[in-house]
């Protein structure tokens, strides 16, 4: 596996400011996917059936016809402007990306078996944060027992989905936005803040047992006196990789920003490509 790690730029960290919103109306999400499997359309067909009671649902056909005209590279791997120009373009407040099919795998324990799974990306239309994600499994020595198997345990997710949903959105809601900054002029005289030791985060086990291949983008707020204040994930990829590019920012010491030869707290834009 390597990581590569690419600085793009550095901007003033001024100040945040928190918007707090109040809906009234009923929410409107989208389930959708990329991928054209009767797997995904029976996942999604149960979604809908499951949170049309508490939500307005966005028609699939067309969420999905939304998705393909962004032209996407990688819509599991999207910016937070990506993001938002799909829910924009959808016109819903939430959407689920759901990647789902049935691989045969092989193991010493297990043997040839075939395992179903399906992964579940709430993202917020508002923000274009990723809120929540689950991998959902099941294994069985035949792909009919393995469907039969993971619907079984969807059954028993979609109450507690449910549930992560409806925090999700209230949390989204709350969420403090950082004030969007210029870049610095290339003739300003100013050092960025540096580790004075990079450490390369780990490639999760869960990414690496499906081949994820992403790219994640994080702003780092850092202090005059070279403490990390806040980690904001630009590019989401699920499967662990966020919370991999957040433990290895916050466990590497960092020296502060310096303009004239003082210290200032500055943000730093940092890139991880991950690939197997």
């Amino acid at each position: 596996m390597k990581v590569k790690l690419i600085r793009l730029s550095f901007i003033f960290f001024i100040t945040i400011s928190t918007l707090v919103v109040t809906s009234t109306a009923q929410e409107r999400i989208a389930i959708l996917t990329p991928e054209n499997n009767e797997l995904s359309d029976s996942i999604i067909a149960k979604l809908e059936a499951t949170l049309s009671t508490n939500y307005k649902i966005i028609d699939s056909s067309l969420a999905k016809s939304a998705l393909k005209a962004q032209s996407f590279e990688n819509p599991f791997n999207l910016s937070l402007q990506q993001a938002k120009n799909l829910g924009n373009a959808i016109g819903c407040n939430f959407y689920i990306l759901i990647k789902a099919e049935s691989i045969s795998r092989t193991s010493l324990e297990k043997g040839t078996y075939v395992e179903t799974y399906a992964a579940f990306f709430l993202i917020s239309s508002r923000t274009g944060r990723l809120l929540y994600w689950h991998l959902l499994k099941a294994e069985a020595q035949k792909k009919d027992t393995s469907t039969e198997k993971f619907f079984s345990i969807l059954d028993k997710f979609l109450t507690q989905f449910v549930t992560e949903i409806q925090s999700a959105g209230a949390y989204d809601l709350k969420m403090q936005e950082v004030a969007k900054f210029p870049e610095f002029n290339e003739s300003i005289q100013i050092r960025s803040p540096m580790p004075y030791r990079r450490i390369t985060p780990e490639y999760p086990e869960i990414a690496r047992d499906y081949l994820i291949v992403a790219t994640i983008e994080a702003a780092v707020d850092i202090d005059e006196k070279g403490n990390v204040v806040n980690v904001e994930i630009l590019r989401w990829a699920g499967f662990g990789l966020e919370e991999a590019v957040i433990k290895a920012i916050r466990a590497m010491n960092w020296r502060p920003g310096e303009m004239n030869k003082k210290t200032l707290p500055l943000r730093v834009l940092l890139r991880y490509n991950f690939k197997k």
